[in-house]
């Protein structure tokens, strides 16, 4: 069923069709999208009726222009928790490195007690001296003190031999270091 207001509607735009010759293009093209209305007296805009005017040689009417609105002033808002979020980031990051400080300073205490547990004479520390110098580690003089230069060809032999590395002499690496001279002794 058709309802009373769509009936009108298309009695108005048969009607034009019968009295405007435009009207009845337009009709005929079947590209309307909205009614017609004539009296036959007025002239009838169709291009505003039709989905494609220039299709059928009419002009659309110029809507009328608005001036474009302005566009929204945009400014970043800063955080107001920024500064405090920084302040915990770094305090957390602070925390943690001191916890790494003092993990390192036990392991160091750790290492330095081995040695001295070792009892490692003057005589002993010289030749542990010799014997890094033999391997090519760079100990410094081997004068029976256990200087930066020694500790640093120590923690070289202990790395090249997949031990801990300390820096610090300890059992396995007086071990190690025993075996690799008389390793090389019987060869």
């Amino acid at each position: 069923k058709v309802t009373q207001a769509v009936a009108d509607q298309v009695e108005a735009t048969l009607t034009a069709a019968m009295v405007d010759a435009d009207c009845a293009q337009a009709v005929r093209s079947g590209l309307l999208v909205t009614a017609l209305a004539s009296t036959g007296v007025d002239a009838v805009d169709v291009a505003a009726a039709v989905a494609l005017p220039d299709a059928l040689g009419f002009e659309a009417a110029p809507a009328p222009s608005e001036p474009p609105a302005e566009r929204p002033v945009l400014s970043v808002v800063p955080d107001p928790d920024a500064d405090a979020k920084a302040r915990r980031a770094a305090e957390e990051a602070l925390a943690e490195a001191e916890g790494e400080v003092e993990d390192a300073d036990a392991a160091w205490e750790e290492a330095q007690a081995e040695e001295e547990a070792l009892n490692l004479n003057r005589i002993t520390r010289t030749l542990i001296e010799r014997r890094l110098g033999q391997l090519g580690l760079e100990p410094g003089n081997a004068d029976g003190n256990f200087s930066e230069e020694t500790r640093r060809a120590i923690r070289r032999f202990q790395s090249a031999r997949e031990i801990q590395v300390t820096g610090y002499m300890n059992e396995e690496t007086v071990v190690r270091m025993l075996s690799d001279a008389a390793g090389s002794v019987l060869r």
